[in-house]
């Protein structure tokens, strides 16, 4: 930051010289006070204050936003559903009344049922000449103007809205507001058949799974710092000399689809599609999206893990370790912007031919831990058979909120009887540990990487920022100088006063 703060002040002193030289031109045009002038004591002074206080204050403030914005990444959470509540309106009737207002009906589906009018007061201003040539004003009441509205009535008695909550604190209300299908009418007018009766089908099956304690499973994107994302280490990135290749060839997929424009799908948008076929037709990846998500809903609720797999011809891969490492530093690359693979992201590379899994390989958003996970996804899913359930398996998972603040929410996880390859490798063998980014607490296992927050610098256009605000918050500086003495007077005691104690 010190060129930054160079840079500022280069042009920080040069406003102030075009300040110093235009003065006298705006001081004969009469567009300031004669006595408006920037002595070079003024000048130095001001530059002085400039650098204590505007410059590391505007420095120090803006590389902490700085530093914040650039930390700041999306990481994908995973829970269920874990309520279906309705939410009935018992409608009403406008009447008349006083004001617009008054005629609305609160329910969604009305038809115009009479009018009304009523009368209401309006001020004016009135003027009138004091005899000296100007002229006192009032405000002064009036009567009346005449308003006329229309009053509403619903059709039926009563509306309903339906919504889902999930595990992740988040609620998606459906936008369409339904009646009952035997609904009554309210009034004299029959309900007309556009009205949507009944209940939204999706939200059926949300309750349905709800009720039978296998919930669906949902998926959202939370806001988190990562510094090892903005930092260029080859340790972290694990550098890959094939990506070029794979890259050239499109063989290294999203970690999840749509995933630099809209990763969440669905009528309640908490659905996202993580798993990816290179290379490999199967008629069924509706099975394949939706076991993967049933499987990561236990793996975030407990573990707070995200899994992504890649299901890829083995006939396409060179080495299947390079492929690994170049799909990692894809992943982790900044062409995914702030969505590049999270700290909580696990790789599952399968290469497959003959609906066999020949080998596979796995790793993790993090450059730490989790290894004998790894290796145990790797070892125990060759030789296997290209099978969702096999591989995923259909674990429950099922979440009661906590009553109280100070609660956690309780989940209950059933696994698969018998357990898939991946629940046995991942929640039994050794089950996956989120890494902590700072590992301050003491319950907190990890290398830590705070160090590297404070190597973090802004980028070229958050500096370009600061300095621009340094400059224009520089000019009432020289503002001040240009139309005051206090600096020249200041000086002028000072010297005063030392020549009056030579004296003595």
């Amino acid at each position: 930051m010190l060129g930054t703060a160079f840079v500022a002040l280069l042009l920080v002193a040069a406003i102030g010289l075009g300040v110093k030289f235009l003065l006298p031109i705006a001081v004969e045009k009469d567009l300031v006070r004669r006595e408006s002038q920037i002595t070079w004591l003024e000048y130095g002074v001001a530059i002085a204050l400039v650098g204590a206080i505007i410059v590391p204050s505007v420095l120090s403030i803006g590389k902490g936003l700085s530093v914040d914005q650039i930390l700041r990444h999306e990481e994908p959470y995973n829970g269920v559903e874990v309520a279906a509540p309705v939410h009935p309106e018992e409608c009403y009737a406008g009447h008349a009344g006083e004001s617009y207002s008054a005629g609305q009906s609160n329910c969604q589906y009305t038809y115009v049922s009479g009018r009304y009018s009523w009368e209401e007061e309006y001020y004016e201003t009135v003027c009138k000449s004091d005899g000296k040539g100007g002229q006192s004003c009032t405000s002064e009441r009036r009567c009346c103007h005449t308003n006329s509205a229309n009053i509403y009535s619903p059709y039926a008695k009563t509306e309903f809205k339906f919504s889902v909550r999930n595990s992740l604190r988040k609620t998606y209300t459906y936008p369409t507001t339904y009646i009952a299908q035997n609904a009554i009418p309210y009034g004299r007018e029959a309900i007309p058949a556009h009205i949507p009766r009944g209940v939204p089908e999706d939200w059926i099956e949300a309750k349905r799974q709800i009720d039978i304690g296998d919930p669906r499973s949902v998926t959202a994107l939370f806001w988190y710092d990562n510094p090892i994302l903005v930092r260029e280490d080859e340790k972290i990135a694990e550098f890959s000399e094939d990506i070029g290749y794979y890259l050239e060839r499109k063989l290294l997929p999203d970690h999840t689809a749509n995933i630099l424009t809209n990763p969440i799908f669905g009528e309640p948008r908490t659905r996202a599609n993580k798993l990816s076929f290179v290379g490999v037709n199967v008629p069924d990846q509706d099975v394949w999206q939706e076991s993967l998500m049933r499987f990561n809903a236990p793996l975030g609720e407990k573990l707070e893990g995200n899994l992504h797999v890649v299901v890829i011809d083995s006939k396409l891969v060179k080495d299947p370790q390079g492929y690994r490492k170049a799909l990692r530093a894809h992943w982790l690359s900044k062409y995914f912007g702030k969505r590049a693979l999270a700290k909580n992201g696990i790789i599952l590379v399968i290469g497959t031919s003959n609906g066999k899994i020949d080998w596979a390989q796995a790793d993790t958003g993090m450059p730490f831990g989790n290894n004998i996970m790894l290796r145990a996804m790797e070892n125990n899913l060759t030789g296997k058979e290209l099978n969702p359930d096999i591989i995923f398996g259909r674990p429950r998972t099922v979440v009661i909120p906590a009553t109280r603040e100070e609660e956690k929410d309780k989940v209950i996880v059933t696994l698969s009887t018998p357990l898939s390859v991946l629940e046995e490798a991942m929640f039994v063998t050794s089950p996956f540990k989120r890494s902590c980014m700072l590992c301050e607490g003491e319950e907190d296992e990890g290398v830590g990487y705070g160090d590297y927050i404070a190597q973090i610098e802004p980028d070229t256009d958050q500096k370009a920022w600061m300095i621009v605000i340094i400059c224009i918050l520089s000019l009432p500086f020289w503002w001040g100088v240009a139309v005051s003495t206090i600096v020249d007077s200041g000086w002028a005691t000072i010297q005063r006063k030392i020549r009056e104690k030579d004296y003595s």
